[in-house]
């Protein structure tokens, strides 16, 4: 059995670690059934990176086909340039429950009036964002935003996370097969660990994209080996 909407992994983890029986719990729209059935190990995140638009052309349906959801990050500066995310993707996104975060109004700049920017861009079309810097900054600027996502830090995050500035995660790209995400999903199985994976494109040219067809691939396996999907606000 697994929940239909994302759960933030700090709930998870109280669920796995005191489970009470046949007892419903409601966490704003997910309807979580708590009993040995409801905190299977092994928890996912399926990340991408830079608001390329084949998050919403390929991303989102294929991960809303298996009862799963996304995050998505923009720099706001590049909202509805050519192969970057729109408005009206992000609104729609928004709609499915996906987390929209941010790097700032451009990638890689992390000025100290960026974050407030940044959100107050995507709050002008209704949605509340996760601000994640991309690298290490002053603690001034890490106190405006919500967590630190950073890809230099590969690997598997333990649960409860260990330091929120400083989330591990596996980048997905050209050369990265899928047998090597199942290995990763089943050593999160086994070893009750969280795996966030990043992604960059799909279905484009270039080292940073993947297929759809093999994005598909490890998002059934994951439904299969019944990961549980946990949003990144945790």
């Amino acid at each position: 059995m697994y929940a239909s909407q994302p759960i933030p992994s700090s709930v998870a983890h109280l669920l796995c670690k005191y489970p009470i029986l046949i007892v419903p719990i409601i966490i704003g729209t997910t309807f979580i059934p708590v009993g040995e059935d409801c905190c299977q190990p092994g928890m996912i995140s399926f990340v991408f990176w830079n608001g390329d638009d084949s998050a919403y052309k390929y991303g989102m349906p294929i991960l809303e086909k298996y009862a799963y959801k996304g995050s998505v990050f923009v720099s706001t500066s590049q909202i509805g340039s050519p192969g970057y995310l729109t408005n009206d993707h992000l609104q729609v996104l928004n709609g499915y429950n996906w987390e929209i975060g941010t790097h700032g109004i451009d990638l890689g700049s992390v000025a100290a009036n960026e974050p407030s920017e940044a959100k107050i861009a995507l709050q002008s079309l209704s949605i509340s964002p996760l601000i994640f810097a991309t690298k290490a900054v002053n603690e001034e600027v890490r106190l405006n935003y919500m967590g630190n996502l950073r890809i230099d830090y590969r690997g598997m995050n333990s649960i409860p996370v260990e330091n929120r500035y400083a989330i591990k995660t596996i980048e997905v790209v050209r050369t990265t097969s899928p047998e090597e995400i199942k290995d990763w999903i089943d050593t999160a199985a086994n070893e009750q660990k969280w795996l966030v994976l990043v992604f960059y494109q799909l279905d484009k040219p270039g080292d940073l994209s993947w297929t759809p067809a093999d994005f598909e691939s490890i998002v059934a396996y994951a439904r299969s080996k019944e990961a549980y999907q946990v949003n990144l606000s945790a």
